[in-house]
């Protein structure tokens, strides 16, 4: 029987679903049910998915309650009468009647009382999720959403997970793209999420697919977006799978900017493929993007790390040339750089300017100034560096000073 079909059945004669008696009324539906009661309200709180902050539950835009408020003891449909539903039952969770009793029976109650019903929800969603039915658990959400109930990110991003486990992508693409279209913006779990799923996926039109997707809902902010696809799935160590995207981006008519040649310049660095870095680092500038100073920073890193000197110094030079003010990171990268080469005394040169502007050294540049200065037999130099690093101990560079944001 059609879910609509069943919806108006329900309201005309009433009907038990498991422990929910739903009765008619002069007024419509009234609901009875057992076992309500604030004890109930530890259940869903011990999956650890109890949302937090902003946008918990969403019902036709306004906000709802968290698991752990105290509106929660008024649900309808308490975590213990649904799990008596669920395991008394004679039928499996997946089986249709079941499920269909149980959508219509949730979706009138939400109808009546919108803020009582989402818990009970995400519990039904997650058990189908964890016994591997992730078709039922996909059309249960879809259902939710014509409702305009929004589960909490918490929980979406618990989803996400076991669906990046289960390699069931059809189910991580319609969140991401439901949260893509219905959120300020996603977390960085959600991203992480879709690349480690994308990543078990060989075949490429999957991907190339989902990018198109992406890419139209999320018109005309796409870029934003796809650039932290392009770096997530860098994290997950899917380098090929992230060029693919970059490569992708003109087809589908999204603009790279900045921040995406930034991330697959870094992408690019990371694995040490050089020549290709250089060469978008040229097709940026052909394209009339600006470097910063992250771009500057990423090329002179990753040239450091493959002992390419000459170029180091072609790029500090531009940088200089093009007005870009360096930072601890560019310093840090230079002066090890020209060290290891034994040009000791460009790098001691860098250290002195880099005081000049009231930029802090670290304890890493230090270091690596008295290693190299005796290296080169300048001892009583690299003695000067130490007392001097030693003096001032407290005042050093520290780890957050190195933070930047790649993307």
């Amino acid at each position: 029987m059609a879910l609509a079909s069943l919806i108006a059945k329900h309201r005309r004669t009433g009907i038990s679903v498991g422990c929910f008696n739903i009765r008619a009324n002069a007024k419509g539906v009234a609901r009875e049910t057992r076992g309500a009661s604030p004890a109930n309200a530890g259940g869903a709180k011990s999956l650890g998915l109890v949302p937090s902050g902003r946008g918990d539950l969403r019902v036709n835009g306004r906000s709802g309650f968290a698991l752990d408020s105290p509106a929660r003891a008024r649900s309808i449909y308490t975590v213990e009468a649904l799990q008596k539903s669920l395991y008394t039952t004679q039928a499996s969770p997946d089986d249709e009647e079941v499920m269909d009793h149980f959508l219509c029976t949730v979706l009138t109650d939400i109808e009546n009382n919108p803020t009582s019903s989402w818990e009970a929800c995400f519990i039904y969603v997650d058990k189908l999720c964890k016994s591997g039915n992730f078709s039922s658990a996909l059309r249960l959400l879809k259902l939710l959403h014509d409702k305009g109930i929004f589960l909490g990110q918490n929980a979406y991003d618990s989803l996400l997970a076991m669906a990046t486990e289960g390699n069931e992508m059809d189910f991580s693409s319609y969140i991401f793209k439901y949260l893509l279209v219905s959120r300020e913006s996603l977390s960085s779990a959600a991203y992480l999420s879709i690349a480690k799923v994308f990543a078990k996926q060989s075949e490429r039109s999957h991907l190339l697919r989902f990018v198109k997707e992406i890419t139209e809902l999320a018109s005309p902010k796409s870029t934003p977006v796809l650039n932290r696809i392009i770096y997530s799935f860098a994290e997950c160590g899917q380098i090929d799978k992230a060029l693919l995207i970059f490569d992708q981006l003109e087809s589908v008519k999204c603009k790279r900017d900045l921040i995406t040649y930034n991330t697959i310049l870094d992408v690019l660095g990371r694995v040490g493929r050089l020549n290709e870095m250089l060469h978008e680092f040229a097709a940026m500038k052909e394209a009339s993007i600006s470097p910063d100073v992250v771009t500057y920073n990423t090329l002179l890193n990753s040239l450091r790390k493959a002992g390419r000197l000459d170029i180091c110094s072609s790029i500090w030079k531009e940088m200089k040339e093009s007005g870009v003010q360096p930072d601890l990171l560019t310093y840090t990268a230079l002066i090890e750089c020209f060290g290891r080469s034994g040009n000791v005394h460009q790098s001691l040169t860098l250290f002195h300017e880099m005081k000049l502007k009231q930029i802090r050294p670290s304890i890493y540049i230090y270091r690596s100034l008295i290693s190299n200065l005796k290296k080169m037999g300048k001892v009583e130099v690299a003695m000067a560096i130490s007392e001097e690093m030693n003096s001032s101990l407290s005042e050093l560079a520290g780890p957050k000073d190195f933070k930047r944001n790649k993307r």
